[in-house]
């Protein structure tokens, strides 16, 4: 991207002014238009590994180039993250505050029929109301339950990491769902279920408990 370009361009034009040199670039428009011809990358199919090709034109230099623009994107990734989740959360604000002013335009209702009419326990407008409240209600508690969860994640992130910051544990998780912190997950729970059998039926100076104890570790 543009962006990704625009960061790079300073720490490059310092480090490696020669490379940039033989590249001839000389201003960020410039650099902008050679950096998209100079690297690839694709998505492997299935997966969330992104396989990158990087044309450079001085070899040593490559991996440290390549490294700096991972580097950099991860972080523009992360600033996205972060305005997505803030964004939601203001969404979720916003859908609960409506739900209760609903619920709040609903009583209104019913008190000002019911003044206007005189009336009182009238069956269909009983069960026309009710629904409307249920209906309601059921949109809260669904806000609720995402809000919940959401803060559920967040705390499991920061106690598997033993992160006191919630942000931080979000942020070490890495961005998007690497493959291999899942697969350490779930090795994770794995050993974790291991140890629970052997625990009810041996000590801990047993040699297979201190083994897995070892491998949770």
């Amino acid at each position: 991207s543009e962006t990704l370009s625009s960061k790079i361009y300073g720490p490059l034009l310092d480090r490696y002014p020669e490379d940039m040199k033989k590249l001839d670039v000389n201003s960020k428009e410039n650099w902008y238009l050679t950096f998209t011809g100079l690297i690839k990358a694709k998505t492997e199919p299935s997966t969330d590994i992104i396989k990158i090709t990087l044309m450079w034109p001085n070899k040593k230099n490559t991996q440290d180039v390549l490294a700096t623009i991972v580097s950099e994107f991860k972080n523009i990734n992360l600033e996205i993250r972060k305005s997505v989740e803030s964004e939601q959360r203001k969404y979720l604000d916003k859908q609960l505050a409506d739900v209760g002013k609903q619920l709040d335009d609903v009583r209104c209702k019913i008190k000002d029929y019911r003044i206007q009419n005189v009336a009182v326990n009238i069956p269909v407008e009983g069960m026309e109301l009710t629904k409307a409240r249920v209906d309601l209600e059921k949109q809260l508690e669904l806000l609720k339950g995402q809000i919940a969860y959401s803060d559920g994640k967040f705390s499991s992130f920061s106690s598997q990491l033993d992160v006191p910051d919630g942000g931080v544990a979000l942020r070490s998780t890495g961005i998007g769902q690497d493959p291999y912190l899942v697969k350490l997950n779930q090795d994770l729970v794995l050993a974790q279920q291991n140890l629970v059998k052997l625990q009810a039926k041996f000590t801990d100076n047993y040699p297979d408990v201190i083994a897995v104890k070892n491998e949770i570790n």
